[in-house]
């Protein structure tokens, strides 16, 4: 895969403005194209062809070709017998300066994943390599189950990254995600512009609302879950946050009764094992980490309403069956089996129930956009989503989204509305899907623990040892720096370094290489003393300036989403109140119209006469309507409050808009 793909996502960030629509952003790559063509005539195809070949960006020609429509309202382009011929003069794209500024993000990125891969069990030393990597890992950011995105992906189809190599770059995120946060911002510059470019495999997206008014999100369990954070801090703020941002633009969300009812059971599972040595599952291994008690799990499945209601959740009753609109569950269950593998079928019957129920609230509507869906599951699994779109595209073909969808294509769609709102949602939900990245598979698991018992039973481990290398906390990050998710990795030299990196830091192996003499011993204990001291003390330095970055980030993310949903408000609130103005005067000026002058002087008649004549222009040549201006206006104003606001608090407007 060549480092054009890459560049041009970054290229596609570093040019974002909040006062653009997001079509806008890919007319400098088709100007380009344009520009360096021999030809007269530019076609769909051929420029879809050339935004593949020398930008990397796989985009539908239905997007394309809206862009060029375009071009033909600003005369580049003329339509001459179904030819669009280029008549006019070619602005400059100005890429070339994006693209110096991207490729310094490309290389750091490229260097720094090339260099943390060597000492791997996937030693990469070849660039391209790295790339398909990488654009193996982005390609997992993608856009489903929604007919009005016409593929998941900007990233052309790529099959020479491995599941390890995917595995390899997570691990490389959250590592500089902690110490080096300016490569941290390299990545998440490709991340943003990924999210962007998913916006542009939907050609109607300039059509779509900017709100989800009237839609309900239902979380499945596992969203629930994350929720609380029974499965960690990063899915936690990845979940909170698009809550937040969900309710921002007016969605409501929710939980069916019988979701509630398995995250019960699931809490109260997980509080029943939690001190078994073999209980496992996300949220033993997270609870153990953390230190999490099986009292604390009980009284959290006994207070989950009262939990699930601080989170921003409501509790909805799971609807009745209802004739009309019920789904042939034998049918769904087949399709659902295929494409997820259940190690607990009651897990099915939820997930078939939360499907059933969407069904209910849609009551037969027909689905024109996620944005008019009315109702619809969110959940982590993207299986379960695609088997769920399968299913609809044989019962309901007509709908444009499915009962289902995962919530990070949620997450890029809400973004997309407002990115200055959303403005961490990038980061939580590259930090979470890393964070999932990082966990063993259950596959992975059972081949390391029929290994550990193979062991034990031929005496190469002791009891103890079997024991510590089954319900450590610390298996699963070394299971996975060894086999980067692999199974194939997993052999008996695997598990002998396992409980060599686990005796070594339970024993502390620096004291253990000390001489054996007294004097020796304490020499060397006294040297370890101050080494260890000095090197506590700038880690506490590190971590102060690491904790502090982090915290400003953090602030500022909060800022811009604070100035940006002020000034959203503000705006809705004055398009309104000048909308309903325009509108009365309208009436006005039709009324009086229509009583034909009677009586009126003729400056007011040639005044009327005028009006009508404007607005009627205004009607043919720009498809006037009072709800069009009340959008024009709420953008406008929207846009010169965000600018006024960030010049009365000192904040740079770039830094704000090129999120």
């Amino acid at each position: 895969m060549p480092t054009n793909t890459l560049t041009s996502l970054a290229i596609l960030r570093v040019q974002v403005d909040q006062n653009k629509d997001y079509l806008t952003y890919l007319e400098p790559f088709v100007l380009q194209i344009l520009a360096d063509s021999r030809v007269s005539v530019a076609s769909t195809n051929a420029v879809a062809e050339s935004l593949v070949q020398d930008f990397g960006l796989a985009i539908p020609e239905r997007t394309v070709d809206v862009v060029l429509r375009r071009f033909t309202r600003r005369k580049i382009l003329t339509r001459v017998n179904n030819e669009l011929r280029i008549t006019g003069t070619i602005p400059d794209p100005q890429l070339t300066e994006k693209y110096a500024e991207a490729q310094r993000h490309i290389h750091s990125v490229i260097n720094g994943v090339k260099r943390f891969s060597l000492p791997s069990a996937n030693p990469m030393e070849d660039d391209d390599q790295v790339i398909e990597a990488i654009c193996a890992f982005l390609s997992e950011f993608d856009v489903s189950c929604l007919r009005s995105y016409l593929k998941g992906t900007a990233i052309p189809e790529i099959d020479a990254a491995s599941s390890t190599e995917k595995v390899l770059v997570s691990d490389y995120v959250q590592s500089i995600h902690l110490n080096q946060p300016e490569r941290f911002n390299s990545f998440l510059i490709l991340v943003q512009g990924h999210m962007l470019a998913n916006a542009l495999v939907c050609p109607d997206l300039e059509h779509v609302r900017n709100s989800f008014s009237g839609v309900t999100f239902y979380l499945d369990t596992p969203l629930l879950i994350r929720s609380l954070g029974l499965e960690g801090g990063d899915k936690r703020k990845a979940t909170v946050e698009l809550i937040d941002l969900l309710k921002n633009l007016q969605g409501k969300v929710a939980a069916f009764t019988h979701s509630v009812e398995e995250l019960h059971n699931v809490i109260q599972g997980a509080a029943d094992n939690l001190e078994s040595p073999g209980g496992r599952g996300a949220i033993i291994q997270e609870a153990r980490q953390a230190g999490t008690t099986k009292s604390d799990l009980v009284i959290l499945a006994e207070t989950i309403d009262d939990e699930l209601a601080q989170a921003g959740i409501e509790v909805e009753l799971t609807p009745r069956y209802v004739e009309s609109v019920q789904i042939d569950e034998h049918i769904f269950e087949q399709v659902l089996g295929d494409e997820v593998s259940y190690f607990n079928l009651r897990a099915k019957e939820y997930d078939v129930n939360s499907v059933r129920s969407i069904y209910v609230k849609r009551n037969k509507k027909r689905i024109q956009s996620l944005e008019k869906s009315h109702a619809i599951l969110v959940t982590s699994n993207s299986a379960f989503a695609k088997a769920a779109w399968q299913y609809g595209q044989q019962y309901e073909p007509s709908q444009a989204a499915s009962t289902v969808i995962t919530d990070f294509t949620l997450a890029n769609i809400a973004w997309l509305k407002s990115p200055m709102g959303g403005a961490s949602i990038p980061t939580t939900q590259l930090m979470a899907f890393s964070y999932a990245a990082l966990q063993p598979s259950g596959d992975l698991l059972n081949k390391y623990m029929n290994e550990i018992d193979r062991l034990e039973a031929n005496g190469t481990i002791s009891e103890r040892a079997h024991q510590l290398l089954r319900s450590s906390p610390m298996v699963s990050k070394e299971l996975m720096n060894l086999t980067l998710g692999d199974d194939q990795y997993v052999t008996s030299e695997t598990v002998t370094q396992i409980l060599e990196r686990l005796t070594s830091e339970i024993e502390g192996e620096a004291i253990g290489r000390a001489e054996s003499s007294e004097r020796g011993r304490a020499n060397a204990i006294r040297a370890l003393n101050v080494e260890e001291e000095r090197s506590q003390q700038l880690e506490r330095v590190w971590n102060s300036a690491q904790n502090a970055l982090a915290d400003q980030i953090e602030q500022n993310n909060a800022l811009r989403s604070k100035l940006y949903w002020e000034c959203h408000r503000r705006a809705k609130f004055w398009a309104r109140g000048m909308s309903v103005v325009l509108a009365v005067l309208l009436i006005a000026v039709i009324v009086v119209s229509s009583l034909e002058f009677v009586g009126l002087p003729p400056s007011i008649r040639w005044t009327i006469v005028g009006a009508l004549a404007m607005l009627t222009a205004a009607n043919l040549l720009y498809g006037l309507t009072v709800k069009g201006t009340y959008n024009w206006l709420e953008a406008h104003l929207r846009t010169k409050f965000v600018r006024r606001r960030a010049n009365d608090l000192g904040i740079e407007l770039e830094g704000l808009s090129a999120i």
